[in-house]
């Protein structure tokens, strides 16, 4: 997460991906894209 916020800082292109799980363990994911402008996120639940 660290890496990606200085690649953000710096204006370089990155992305990561987030996974965080519901209380009946299902994941929850997340993938942050930086084009070097601007962040888009997107949340897709996998069942």
């Amino acid at each position: 997460m660290e890496e990606f916020y200085d690649h953000m800082q710096n204006g370089q292109e990155d992305k990561i991906r987030m996974v965080q799980y519901t209380i009946e363990g299902y994941p929850v994911v997340k993938d942050i894209l930086y084009n070097g402008e601007e962040l888009t996120v997107t949340d897709a639940r996998q069942i």
